[in-house]
């Protein structure tokens, strides 16, 4: 524990920080809406009243009648799956505050990837624990906290595959990108992320291909020329 304590004294500093702001608007937004935690905790995406009618048994829906073909689904059967574990949102509130605290940790790590920079992966971690929206963001009850989430999840298994060529990765990064789609439908976006990773990624073998066709002299000497012609006569024959 003191071994991982000390190797990753930044993120763990940074994992706490987060934690602690999102604790801290949590309570002061509670406060603000005097005491009540669904007042608090409701976001204007209608996910809340979907959540509520999948727990009611009314199944996918916003009034509680007609099917609802507005919201992907993954976001509103997490929100469903804390009432049906625990008949309220706090566990949910709890995941998000904690995945919203991880979430700046994961920037940090892609970060570093696509320009291996401490100071800019640094920069990128205690801006994303402390930036306002991202801190609303874990407790109110919006797409972004889970999505960026998961997909930060996804980048890192796809530089995982790139990096080793193991398909098991490649089946991550699949899974986690696809649950990712079905929580916030952003994708057309996507490639704005994946074509600076994979020119990072692939940086090293474009330089090596590189090097061994600079490196390649097509003035052979005479003696190592002969010996990879082969004799005529001996063909002909």
């Amino acid at each position: 524990m003191f071994l991982f304590l000390k190797k990753y004294k930044i993120e763990v500093i940074i994992f706490v920080l987060a934690i602690i702001i999102r604790i801290f608007l949590l309570s002061v937004n509670l406060d603000v809406n005097n005491g009540d935690f669904e007042a608090t905790i409701h976001g204007s995406d209608w996910y809340f009243e979907v959540s509520q009618n999948l727990y009611a048994g009314n199944g996918f829906s916003l009034d509680g009648v007609s099917p609802s073909a507005i919201h992907v689904p993954v976001y509103p059967y997490f929100l469903a799956s804390s009432l049906f574990l625990f008949g309220n949102y706090i566990f949910a509130v709890i995941v998000q505050i904690i995945i919203g605290a991880l979430i700046p940790i994961l920037a940090m790590r892609l970060s570093s990837k696509i320009i291996p920079s401490r100071k800019v992966s640094l920069f990128v971690g205690f801006f994303l624990a402390l930036e306002l929206n991202f801190v609303l963001f874990s407790f109110i009850f919006f797409t972004e906290t889970l999505f960026i989430f998961l997909f930060l999840l996804s980048m890192l298994a796809f530089i995982r595959y790139l990096g080793r060529g193991q398909i098991r990765y490649l089946l991550v990064f699949t899974v986690l990108l696809g649950v990712a789609t079905l929580t916030k439908t952003v994708v057309q976006f996507y490639p704005l992320f994946v074509l600076p990773v994979i020119a990072q990624e692939t940086k090293k073998e474009v330089r090596e291909t590189v090097t061994v066709v600079k490196s390649y002299n097509p003035e052979i000497e005479p003696s190592k020329k002969q010996a990879l012609i082969p004799n005529k006569t001996n063909f002909e024959k």
